[in-house]
């Protein structure tokens, strides 16, 4: 027998040993694996992670170089694994292959055990730190992008030297590389006046690591040239100490600008009076005009108001005709520059435009207006200081064209009034357009009165009413004053009411707005009230789509039609019939009066107010008929169109 408990005892050691060895293998967080002969033969848990293994049998057997994504050539192999053997080998990067197909990044090492003939191979995921570099670089490489493309000026400064400049800020110092810049600071380019702030501002930086309250100074650039700048600078700590940059605008435009406004307020401040007055003269000027009828009066006052605004008596208002050149002083100083003239002359009245002022060496001149083959113009001498006032330009121009507009209206009323005359004399009939003119007259003047009556006269008289009623309801009036008083109040409401008749009568209420139907069916349940004959209305075919003038024609028309009736007919029963057939509409009465005489002296309708019918259905290029028996009653046919 022999005792072979210490045998058993080593044993047990080395297997503890061998175990202990094992589990800190398989324990250890970095990838670990051996091959023999270009085969896998053990993985650790963590190199199973990293490739995404199920188990050891999706590795094991394989040869690790088929596991990098980049594998290297045969030759390369095997210098590498001479490199092994001999204990040559350091950490390298490397990509790998997951069982899923993914990338992995890792850093490798191996080592070769010369008594197990095996290679031992260390491997860690360093996918995530290498994400992290690439967007570091990323991110390196977009600020450097954003600050290469920044409109603004920035410096990259250490202990007030240059680090780095952006375009702008290499284009803002006037040179093209920043190699031009060595062996200088950012020092010399301020002036010494301000050397000393900008020094402490840049230095409190970088030592409190504070950003820096925006500034305005002055910079100079390589050429000498000093432009205004703001600035502000910030620390930049990840790059080391007494690291900041600082951003720097240029606003020389700026205060170039600033100062061009302040100088144009003060200008505006130093001629408020003068715009006020201008202004003032321009609103009384204006004023003037509505009460002039004679352009006599007009040519006078121009001159007067601009010898007044300009303090010259060197003011000429003169006519000069189209096709002689004759020349005539209207007004104002008749010592005119015979050079002035021929400038005029030469370039044509005809041809000169209205209300702009010309200038040259012997005066100023400008066209107030146009009549009967000549124009009217301004001429002013060369030596008045103030037209050389933009102002006073301006105002030159715009005075001149009130009056251009009132030469406009003096001439087509003179056109107006000779071809009225003509009329009168000729006995001719009015041509429609004088008709228009007239009626649209008219019914403004009825309007106008309408509404006099019914804002001033039956205000007044309904203010007095309510007076009055308060009165009678005093308890304590004496009976016989009381009952004179409640005859006036009575006497009160029907003058209210019949100027509220008067007024309707003068501008139908409602007329657009309700339609012509409604307006007729309103003025017909009047009429039957104070009359002792019927009316029957129909308007089933009528489509209500007339302008403004045809409406108030065919209500003018209507309304004379039952006046007629009321006056002269003494008829029971009146008819009318409102249509619209294609583009025109119709009307038709009928009444079972006494009828009238077709064939009686025109002159003698106009006491039935036929005339007036007749005229306002020309006025709307309408037609009209009338048609009577020896039986009696009236038919009359009206048609007109739409528009």
């Amino acid at each position: 027998m022999y005792d072979i408990t210490e045998r058993k005892e080593m044993e047990n050691a080395l297997r503890e040993s061998v175990n202990r060895y094992r589990r800190l293998v398989e324990l250890s967080p970095i990838a670990i694996a051996l091959c023999r002969e270009q085969r896998l033969m053990y993985v650790n848990p963590a190199g199973l992670r990293i490739v995404g293994a199920d188990g050891p049998e999706d590795m094991l057997g394989s040869n690790p170089w088929d596991w990098l994504l980049e594998p290297y050539g045969e030759a390369e192999r095997k210098r590498f694994e001479r490199f092994i053997r001999q204990g040559h080998v350091f950490p390298q990067e490397l990509s790998i292959r997951r069982v899923d197909g993914d990338k992995v990044d890792v850093v490798a090492t191996a080592l070769y055990d010369r008594e197990s003939l095996t290679t031992e191979i260390f491997f860690e995921d360093i996918t995530a730190r290498k994400s992290a570099e690439r967007a570091l670089v990323e991110s390196d490489r977009t600020n450097r992008h954003i600050l290469d493309i920044a409109p603004v000026a920035m410096f990259l400064h250490s202990d007030f030297s240059y680090i780095y400049a952006n375009p702008a800020g290499l284009r803002l110092l006037g040179i093209t590389d920043l190699a031009q810049l060595d062996g200088s600071s950012f020092q010399d380019v301020i002036l010494p006046e301000q050397l000393d702030f900008v020094k402490s501002e840049v230095q409190h930086v970088y030592e409190k690591g504070t950003t820096s309250t925006l500034s305005e100074n002055k910079l100079v650039r390589l050429d000498g040239t000093v432009i205004d700048i703001e600035a502000i600078t910030t620390p930049i700590p990840y790059l080391g100490e007494n690291t900041a940059l600082t951003i720097i605008r240029d606003i020389t435009e700026k205060k170039r600008a600033e100062c061009e406004r302040i100088a144009a307020e003060r200008l505006v401040r130093e001629s408020e009076d003068r715009y006020f007055r201008l202004q003032m003269s321009l609103d009384q000027f204006s004023s003037d005009l509505f009460g002039m009828v004679k352009i006599s009066e007009l040519n006078a006052r121009i001159v007067q108001e601009i010898q007044k605004v300009l303090r010259t008596d060197k003011i000429s208002l003169i006519k000069m005709h189209f096709s002689n050149r004759d020349v005539e002083v209207l007004g104002g100083n008749r010592d005119l520059s015979q050079e002035l003239l021929n400038t005029i002359h030469q370039r044509g009245p005809e041809h000169i435009p209205l209300c702009k002022l010309f200038e040259n060496r012997d005066g100023y001149y400008v066209k107030i207006g146009e009549i009967n083959g000549h124009s009217s113009l301004i001429c002013m001498g060369s030596d008045i200081p103030l037209l050389q006032f933009q102002a006073k330009k301006i105002w030159l121009e715009t005075i001149t064209r009130y009056v251009s507009v009132l030469y406009d209206n003096f001439r087509v009323i003179k056109d107006l009034t000779l071809e009225v005359e003509k009329l009168g004399s000729s006995q001719q009939r009015m041509p429609v357009w004088l008709l228009r003119l007239m009626l649209h007259l008219s019914e403004n003047e009825r309007k106008r009165l309408s509404q006099d009556l019914h804002d001033a006269a039956l205000q007044e008289q309904i203010v007095w009413y309510r007076k009055l009623n308060q009165i009678t309801s005093d308890d304590t009036l004496p009976e016989p004053i009381r009952c004179q008083l409640e005859e006036i109040e009575q006497g009160l409401l029907d003058v209210i009411y019949q100027i509220r008749i008067t007024c309707n009568e003068l501008r139908p209420p409602l007329l657009k707005e309700e339609g012509l139907e409604r307006s007729l069916e309103a003025l017909f349940e009047f009429t039957q009230l104070r009359t002792n004959y019927s009316i029957q209305f129909d308007c089933s075919n009528f489509e209500n789509d007339l302008s403004d003038d045809r409406l108030i024609g065919l209500y003018r028309i209507v309304q004379e039609l039952l006046n007629n009736a009321t006056k002269h007919s003494n008829a029971t029963e009146v008819k009318l019939t409102l249509s619209t057939q294609s583009d025109e509409v119709k009307l038709r009465y009928q009444d079972n009066g006494i009828g009238m005489d077709i064939d009686r002296k025109p002159d003698q309708f106009n006491t039935m107010g036929i005339g007036g019918m007749k005229e306002r259905v020309r006025s709307m290029n309408g037609k009209i008929q009338f048609e009577s028996s020896d039986s009696g009653g009236l038919a009359v046919y009206i048609a007109i169109t739409a528009r």
